[in-house]
């Protein structure tokens, strides 16, 4: 099966006349055509002006023809065993039938043609016709210029066919009784239901669909361009097998090269993507490297700063306890040095903001005067428990400030 870009030549000849139509196709649609004409000698060989128009495309062109050879037939492979070796015979379709026809007949055309690729039988276009809808009990007709096939098909194969040049004064409804009638000896429990003509000769044979009216049967017609079902006939794969020839060896050489560059840049493409991948897995493994180190930097961070926090309070503390212990120094020094000689300590406690006094006195007057002017100042609030024994004073004094 052709696909991607295809340039498609296709060809056949009626008379002395070839016709051609050269069609580009993308992706099953067509871009270009080209219909062109030419004439045949009168020793049946291709004109110098034909051979310079296929040459005109070199490679890049695949060409196509019909085989109108009235020596065609139809074979089951379940009946045939041999076909005799002057005979060729298409690839077997898919229900075990094949189309055969004389090898000369081939081996003419190829010499006659020796640029074709593919040459297809006219019971192959009315498969094709068949294969899109598939409707049995019906008689299918290809007419042309100078040859008509007939056949029938029943469960995607057919029973029975013909393919034969036009003689003269032909009359297409009694080939419809003829060949009804030779049908029905072979076949007599099949029934023709209807009839579809597929007609190439642009109405050369007039109102075809008339002759129902005689026949008793319904008939569908419609006008048909081989030129643009041989195309067709390539974009499908099941059909391109049943040719009667193969590609060129130079066709099949740029197939071959075609393919082969195909290859090696799905293994380079393939190569990248997994240099690609590896990539992305190192980068992966990197992330994940670099956020467990961040999540560890982010850590140390935290609890420096928990340190710094605690040594902070530390100096603060220190500071508080520094500042505390001056002061206390302070105070004791002061106090000391504020006692009079009557008076004797015996316990001395010292608080950042509290004072516990004990001791004994020998004069009461002296021992007030130092509570009142000495301490009292410093610590406001003061409460003294003065006890008398003998001739002393015995004193616990406490004092507190803010």
């Amino acid at each position: 099966m052709l696909s991607g870009r295809d340039k498609i030549l296709s060809f056949y000849q009626s008379g002395n006349t070839i016709f051609s139509i050269f069609t580009e196709i993308k992706n099953g649609l067509i871009l270009n055509e080209q219909r062109r004409k030419f004439s045949v000698n009168l020793l049946g060989e291709k004109s110098d002006e034909f051979k310079k128009y296929i040459k005109s495309f070199g490679q890049n062109v695949t060409i196509v023809s019909l085989l109108n050879e009235s020596s065609q037939s139809i074979e089951c492979i379940k009946k045939t065993k041999e076909i005799g070796r002057d005979f060729i015979k298409s690839k077997t379709a898919e229900d075990g039938w094949f189309v055969k026809t004389q090898k000369v007949s081939v081996e003419e055309f190829k010499k006659k043609f020796n640029e074709i690729d593919y040459l297809f039988s006219p019971f192959f276009i009315l498969y094709y016709f068949y294969k899109q809808n598939e409707i049995s009990n019906r008689l299918w007709l290809l007419l042309q210029d100078e040859f008509i096939t007939a056949v029938v098909f029943k469960e995607n194969r057919p029973i029975f066919g013909i393919h034969e040049k036009l003689k003269k004064n032909f009359s297409i409804e009694e080939f419809i009784k003829d060949f009804l009638h030779n049908f029905y000896k072979e076949e007599c429990c099949y029934f023709i239901e209807e009839i579809a003509v597929f007609d190439a000769t642009a109405g050369k044979y007039g109102d075809i669909k008339k002759i129902e009216e005689t026949l008793l049967l319904p008939l569908k017609y419609e006008k048909t361009d081989i030129l643009k079902v041989l195309p067709a006939l390539l974009q499908k794969e099941e059909f391109e097998k049943f040719s009667f020839t193969k590609p060129s060896k130079k066709e099949k050489l740029y197939i071959k090269v075609f393919t082969a560059a195909i290859l090696v840049i799905a293994l380079f493409l393939g190569a990248i993507d997994v240099y690609i991948k590896f990539e992305e897995n190192s980068l992966a493994k990197r992330v994940s490297i670099m956020k467990t180190e961040k999540d560890k930097t982010v850590l140390e961070v935290h609890e420096t700063e928990k340190l710094l926090k605690d040594l902070n309070t530390v100096k603060t503390s220190m500071q508080d306890i520094l500042s505390t212990n001056s002061l206390l120094k302070e105070n004791i020094k002061n106090i000391f040095d504020l006692i009079p000689d009557s008076v004797v300590l015996t316990r001395a406690e010292f608080g950042k903001n509290d004072i516990l006094l004990e001791g004994e006195s020998l004069s009461k007057e002296e021992f007030e005067q130092f509570i009142q002017k000495s301490l009292k100042g410093v610590y406001p609030e003061f409460t003294t428990r003065l006890e008398k024994s003998g001739k002393i004073y015995r004193f616990v004094s406490i004092g507190k400030r803010q």
